[in-house]
């Protein structure tokens, strides 16, 4: 049933999808590096173990997704 209503995505809802996605990772990332800075504990590392490269991976794919569409994103 999912795959179905993944199918009848319009290309304006698979990138709308895709800045939702893009800003969960970089806020998630940031609130990561915060509380590295602040006291040392990694958060991705004690929740996700060794997953945690697929985590960091895909807040560096953010990152890039957000600069290559900058201005798209910021309305500028």
């Amino acid at each position: 049933m999912r795959a179905r209503a993944a199918a009848n995505l319009t290309g304006r809802d698979r990138v709308k999808d895709k800045k939702t996605l893009a800003a969960v990772l970089l806020i998630a990332g940031g609130l990561n590096w915060g509380l590295i800075g602040l006291f040392g504990f990694n958060l991705v590392a004690s929740v996700f173990g060794g997953l945690g490269r697929i985590i960091y991976i895909a807040v560096g794919w953010a990152a890039i997704y957000y600069a290559a569409n900058w201005s798209k994103t910021t309305g500028s």
